[in-house]
């Protein structure tokens, strides 16, 4: 698997107190995305005592570190990996139900897909409409199926009673 492009740990070296990270808070945050053992990492890291290497592992600049590579490499590598396993699941030898969740998602992710309230993209809920909205609505509906499309799925949740 090709290496995923990320934030380079470089820009991190020879930094200090001002908010930057040194060359053991470097290793430290390399260890811990890499799933590493905290005693490991420390030890790898270089820190003597336990308590330098928890105050660094706390500290907001490192933690930052790791919130920055963790969420370069969940929105590069990860989104990569993601897309292709929910491509894989819809091959014919899954099931049924497994292959059309993931067709779902995949039209979902690529913007044809329905949104939460189970209307099209941009489309307000039923629910929600005006007279004249709906009106449109029913209007637009018809000439979709007039045409030998199909109509929209309207979901109809129950009134809460409220």
């Amino acid at each position: 698997m090709a290496e995923a492009p990320k934030k380079s740990l470089a820009m991190y070296k020879a930094r200090n107190r001002n908010g930057e990270l040194t060359d053991k808070q470097i290793a430290l945050v390399e260890g811990v995305l890499k799933g590493t053992d905290l005693v490991a990492v420390a030890t790898s890291a270089g820190y003597a005592a336990s308590s330098e290497f928890y105050r660094d592992l706390g500290s907001q600049t490192v933690q930052k570190a790791i919130a920055d590579r963790l969420q370069n490499s969940i929105a590069s590598e990860g989104a990569s990996i993601g897309n292709a396993t929910m491509i894989e699941l819809t091959n014919a030898r899954n099931p049924a139900s497994t292959r059309f969740q993931a067709a779902k998602w995949l039209l979902d992710a690529a913007g044809h897909g329905l949104t939460a309230d189970n209307g099209p993209r941009g489309e307000k809920p039923v629910h929600e409409m005006t007279n004249a909205e709906l009106e449109a609505f029913l209007a637009r509906t018809e000439a979709v199926i007039a045409a030998g499309g199909s109509a929209p799925i309207i979901t109809v949740k129950p009134d809460s009673g409220a």
